[in-house]
Parts: structure tokens; sequence; C-alpha cells
């Protein structure tokens, strides 16, 4: 009887399986896998594949800030809530990663989400907007072309 042990692995854009034949003691040194190629014992067999380009480049919402002139004071004041938010979203596993602009720093902050809803659902109970800090925000798709 053969059994067998598995594996899926996603590398850069290729998605491959191992798959590691094993039997119960039958006697059997090798067998016909069924498509004319004889295996041995514990031989491994894999294969890889590109994936589908919607699961290669998913979408993911771009959301981005834009701070009223007065920000520093405002950002202070709800700075500790709205950074506590942010860590919430991302334990979620919902926001992959969020952070103000630089050069000039004028309050942009930009943040990335799984989906439309989570992005929204961030808005409306961040205190950033709550309290007055951010004049204006936008959430747009984002396909993610080249990944980790």
């Amino acid at each position: 009887m053969i059994a067998s042990t598995s594996a899926r692995q996603a590398t850069g854009s290729l998605v491959c399986e191992l798959d590691i034949p094993a039997w119960r003691s039958t006697g059997a040194e090798s067998w016909d896998t069924g498509g004319g190629t004889l295996l041995t014992a514990g031989t491994p067999r894999s294969r890889c594949w590109s994936p589908p380009d919607d699961e290669r480049s998913a979408v993911k919402y771009l959301m981005t800030y834009r701070a009223v002139p007065d920000f520093a004071a405002l950002a202070q004041q709800h700075g500790p809530a709205h950074v506590a938010r942010l860590r919430e979203f991302h334990q979620r596993g919902v926001l992959l990663m969020a952070g103000p602009l630089e050069d000039p720093m004028d309050g942009a902050a930009i943040a990335v989400f799984t989906s439309k809803e989570a992005a929204e659902e961030f808005l409306a109970g961040d205190p950033f907007v709550q309290y007055g800090v951010v004049a204006s925000w936008t959430v747009r798709p984002w396909r993610e072309v080249l990944q980790p």
C-alpha cells in the first residue's frame, strides 16, 4: 500500500509540490506510477508551476492620508490611539504595512490593506480621522506585480 508525505511551497512566482512516497512492507522494491515511470521507495516526485496572474498579483488597497497644515500638535495628542489601531489591524492580518512619508515631513502617510473593507473599517475608527489630524484620504486598489 502506497502512502506519501507531501509539501507545497511558493517560491517567487513558482509554486512547487514535493511528494515523497513510502509504503508498508510488501516486499516491493519499485512500482509503476501509472505514467510509465518506475520509482523506488522514498523517491521524491516534484512538480512546479506558475500560478495564475490573479494569484501572483493580488489586488491590495492603498490608503493615503493628507494632514491638515497644523497637524503636529494634534498628531502628538492622538498618536498613541492611532498607533494602537494600526497594531490591531496589523495583528488581524488585514494591514500589511503603514507609515508616514518623509522629506518633507508634512503629515502625509500611506498604508496597504488586504481589502477595501478593512481600509474603510480602519478609517471609520481612526483617531486621526475622528479628531481632525487628517484633511483628506483616499483608498485605491493597487495590483502588486513584484513580490518579495
